[in-house]
């Protein structure tokens, strides 16, 4: 899971979501969002669960480094 925070990144620029918008989404803080993208903080299943359906990829692009998002 180390590339979690650059697809998650790339997901929400590509769908061009703010970082404050999908805050809102996941009912957690701006700054979490920022923690996530850039490797200090890990989502918890729930999280994880909850971007994938907002980014409508499959947890396992999201969660295998080897994985790529298309």
């Amino acid at each position: 899971m180390k590339r979690f925070g650059e697809k998650l990144n790339r997901l929400r620029k590509q769908s061009g979501i703010t970082q404050k918008q999908l805050s809102d989404m996941l009912e957690v803080s701006e700054s979490f969002i920022w923690k996530l993208e850039h490797g200090q903080k890990v989502p918890n299943a729930a999280m994880i669960l909850n971007i994938a359906d907002i980014f409508e990829v499959s947890t396992d692009q999201l969660m295998r480094d080897q994985l790529e998002i298309e």
